[in-house]
């Protein structure tokens, strides 16, 4: 069992960081447009791996990100990008792992996660003004799913490749911002998703699933499914649009 927390600070943007400053996960999503910052990096590795583990994280301002890595041994991996400014006024953010639960709790910030593929976990963000992006494809092992903002947009992407733990329910909540879905489920796994929008428009695009009711689709065999998915994505202002298969 290993963890590692590595630091990294830049004078200014553009300047040159003392160190090595380590990719920071998908390509431009933690571009520039921040002022000074401080870069925080803390990895842990899990010889045997918890049968679930939670991972909690809220954040004021900023956004956060998760992705998964095909590592049996990885339980997580996470950058978190601190103007210097908020540092000076509420000190170094940290990660907690304590009783199968990942807590990242800081004022502002720009997260991104890197999960394994050795244990499922159940996802938790909550983010008071910021967007949150989730990508869960390889072998990747979930359970329930909260992604939550005040003001950012949502952006979910599951594969076929991902193993879905039993019942599974994926609530995707804004109340001001757009949110998008892009989910294919395995064979055999029954899905749902209803929309609701209260300013914006709602679009799904879908052979596979029915519109049973006004912006509620189902898989045919969601009822006699023994796994289901089921999906609920509503915002109060902003659009949703969902690709389903």
């Amino acid at each position: 069992m290993t963890m590692v927390v590595c630091i990294i600070a830049v004078i200014a943007v553009g300047a040159i960081a003392v160190g090595a400053l380590a990719s920071l996960g998908t390509s431009g999503w933690f571009g520039f447009g921040f002022g000074p910052y401080t870069d925080f990096t803390f990895d842990r590795d899990e010889a045997s791996m918890p049968a679930v583990v939670t991972l909690e994280i809220d954040v004021g301002a900023g956004g956060v990100n998760i992705q998964f890595a095909e590592d049996m041994d990885l339980l997580y991996d996470i950058d978190i990008r601190v103007e210097n400014s908020t540092l000076t006024q509420h000190g170094e953010p940290t990660v907690v792992y304590s009783s199968d639960t990942i807590t990242v709790d800081y004022p502002a910030a720009r997260v991104n996660v890197t999960l394994g593929t050795g244990t499922t976990y159940v996802i938790d963000v909550n983010t008071r003004s910021g967007g949150i992006s989730t990508t869960i494809d390889v072998a990747a092992q979930v359970g329930n799913i909260t992604l939550a903002t005040s003001a950012g947009d949502i952006g979910l992407v599951a594969t076929d490749a991902v193993v879905w733990s039993g019942n599974v329910t994926i609530d995707l909540s804004a109340t001001t911002g757009g949110i998008s879905v892009d989910v294919d489920l395995p064979a055999g796994v029954g899905g749902r998703f209803g929309a609701s929008v209260t300013t914006g428009a709602i679009d799904v695009d879908s052979v596979t699933w029915t519109e049973v009711l006004s912006n509620f689709y189902e898989t045919s065999n969601y009822l006699t499914a023994s796994q289901r998915v089921a999906i609920l994505a509503q915002t109060t202002a902003g659009g949703i649009s969902a690709d389903l298969s």
